[in-house]
């Protein structure tokens, strides 16, 4: 123990152990490659340990982290060591240290942006603003703005606009002026213009910030996102953990072959790999192992077991369909809850969101705490939708994408007419759309054809002013979601414990666009967790469930444009997501949890579903994946 009752850095290490190499390590630039489970959080707690005993000062310190659960981890294990002042380290994910420097106001004002970030739902207005007649129809104006977001991703020099041409390059020159007088951003656009900043302002005093950079999941920033790691660390000592077996964001433009183009900039290097895995019982190693080793380099660095967490329980079932899963699964749970396992040891891993409400919804109904993380779910519904919205303009008149989605709503073309009139006049007269409106209907100001939306707003500033007459922050929300109905349950868990009387509204708008993009999946609960598989990446669990593994969903079908190498590609990221869910799986045999594993199909899809998926088939098959787990394994049953 160290003065006063501290721990030192290195009780209980084993010295030259592969934890003990990594927190020692007096290297300015060092990359650790750490399978799932094998103890990197540890080594990383660590190594900041020593830092800290060495002199560091550890506000110093920065680790980026990609999940906000992860940077919570990180300060909540450093204070589980008793580690003086680890509450000032700063950790945080790579989007929110953007976010908190890009809201500086002299860098808006470098920049000509504003950081607010547009919800998915208000996207539906800004395609039929963007409705000229030359930009093709909504899909293909999707696709353009999707274009930009990539473009931007991939190639961190070059601008997005100047280096398209033609249609493209008129199109984003209007995307970014509708995003410019709408004070918003892209969520893609965020660290490319943190980027941007940082190359653009070499003296600025980010970089002076920290001694030490410390970044987890390196394999699943994209490039800009590297780019601007490498910057930040341009002088402060460096180190990058990640696994390119486990890279499974390439729809977020994630380079995993950044992990290993790393060493091209960083000659003087120390490698370390961290191989054995702490959580998962020995079978679920030995499938893991099988399944990715069918990806090229995929058995580079294979999992090796810990005899101590024992060989664990799998089983494989079939059902018929997909409601007699969502009906298996769910009695399942129930019965293990019935013999006493904690709900808070449950994990639920679907391919499909509506999956997932299947299992959700019956075991609501049959009584069982749970809570779904699944991608915007808490905006299920039109009407949870509209009091988000009003909910932003409450708390901030001037927050032009919810106004111009409340404009809209609920007409077909969100009255893009209409809506442009106000705009020009609005451009013309320097105001905002609420000022002008209000303006509009009080008479001073003339918008011809416009009656329409003269009503929708004079509805929508009604609920504004009567919201804003209420006490406090609570009551707010209480009004918009009322506590007892449960189509507004979802959206009331986004503010759960961080909203109480004394909160101001414009820390519930802080609170909303924050979380709404980085939920939070924390690990200790009371509840079954049902995610999608992207969802459970960093979670661990006693109990595991993969439900769904059918051909179509996991792997997904390839597209019909798909050429054979893109085919390829997308199979074996599609491989490593499955990888990633098997090692969610948790052993605890002292504490007589062996780590269980339940992996579902089905022989059946519904006729929508069929539709859905571009398939048409009803037959269903087992996902090709099942057969890639090697001979431990044990073989698929018929559920009842």
């Amino acid at each position: 123990m160290g003065g006063g009752g501290q721990m030192a850095w290195d009780d209980g290490l084993t010295r030259r152990s592969p934890a003990h190499g990594i927190a020692a390590d007096e290297g300015s630039r060092i990359r650790t490659i750490a399978g799932p489970g094998t103890g990197k959080s540890f080594s990383m707690r660590r190594r900041v340990a020593r830092l800290i005993e060495t002199g560091i000062e550890p506000s110093r310190i920065l680790a980026v982290t990609f999940t906000r659960i992860a940077a919570e981890d990180i300060r909540r294990e450093l204070n589980g060591l008793e580690i003086e002042g680890a509450q000032e380290i700063s950790a945080r994910t790579l989007h929110s240290l953007a976010m908190r420097i890009l809201r500086k106001q002299q860098v808006i004002d470098a920049l000509g942006r504003v950081t607010r970030p547009l919800f998915g739902f208000e996207t539906e207005p800004l395609l039929f603003d963007l409705d000229n007649g030359q930009f093709g129809n909504k899909r293909a104006r999707h696709d353009r703005m999707q274009a930009y977001e990539a473009a931007f991703a991939r190639s961190q020099d070059e601008d997005p606009i100047d280096s398209a041409t033609g249609i493209d390059r008129h199109f984003r020159r209007a995307l970014v002026s509708w995003m410019t007088f709408h004070k918003c951003m892209l969520l893609g656009e965020v660290i490319p213009f943190l980027y941007i900043y940082l190359r653009d302002n070499p003296a600025s005093p980010e970089f002076d910030d920290y001694d030490h950079v410390l970044v987890d999941e390196y394999q699943d920033l994209n490039k800009v996102e590297q780019s601007v790691i490498e910057l930040l660390s341009r002088e402060s000592d460096v180190i990058i953990v990640g696994d390119d077996n486990q890279s499974i964001y390439s729809f977020k433009h994630a380079h995993p072959a950044g992990i290993i183009e790393w060493e091209e900039g960083n000659q003087e290097r120390s490698d370390h790999e961290l191989t054995t895995c702490f959580r998962c019982p020995e079978r679920v190693v030995a499938m893991a192992n099988s399944l990715i080793a069918n990806n090229p380099h995929g058995d580079d660095h294979p999992l090796r077991v810990r005899t101590e967490n024992g060989e664990g329980m799998v089983r494989i079932l079939q059902f018929v369909g997909i409601a007699e899963e969502a009906d298996g699964i769910t009695a399942d749970i129930v019965a293990k809850i019935g013999q006493g396992e904690d709900p808070g040891n449950i994990i639920v891993l679907t391919p499909r969101k509506r999956l997932g409400l299947e299992i959700s919804n019956r075991l609501r109904e049959a009584g069982i705490g749970c809570r779904d993380y699944l991608s915007e779910s808490e905006l299920e519904s039109q009407e949870v939708t509209e009091r988000l919205a009003l909910l932003m303009v409450a708390c901030d008149r001037d927050d032009r994408p919810a106004l111009r989605w409340l404009l809209g709503y609920p007409s077909a073309d969100y009255r893009k007419g209409q809506y442009q009139r106000l705009r020009e006049l609005c451009e013309e007269n320097d105001a905002s759309p609420w000022e002008m409106m209000e303006r509009v209907v009080a008479g001073e100001v003339a918008l011809p054809a416009s009656r329409t939306l003269r009503e929708r707003f004079s509805e929508i500033r009604r609920t504004v002013e009567r919201l804003s007459e209420l006490d406090s922050a609570e009551d707010v929300l209480d009004e918009l979601f009322p506590p007892n109905d449960d189509q507004f349950r979802r959206i009331r868990e986004l503010f759960e414990g961080d909203v109480d009387e004394d909160t101001q509204l414009s820390e519930v708008r802080r609170l909303v666009l924050e979380k709404m993009y980085e939920p939070n999946f924390p690990e200790d609960v009371d509840y079954v967790r049902i995610m999608t598989l992207y969802g459970s990446k960093g979670l661990g669990s006693n109990v595991v469930y993969i439900t769904s593994l059918v051909d179509g969903l996991l792997p997904r079908f390839a597209d019909d444009g798909d050429d054979a190498a893109t085919r390829r590609r997308k199979l074996e990221e599609q491989r490593r997501l499955f990888y990633v869910a098997l090692t969610r799986v948790k052993a605890d045999v002292a504490n007589g949890k062996p780590g269980e594993l339940c992996l579902s199909s089905f022989r059946q899809f519904e006729w929508a579903e069929a539709h859905n998926m571009n398939n048409g088939n009803v037959n269903a098959r087992a996902s090709r994946f099942l057969s890639e787990l090697g001979p431990r394994a044990p073989r698929p049953v018929r559920a009842n």
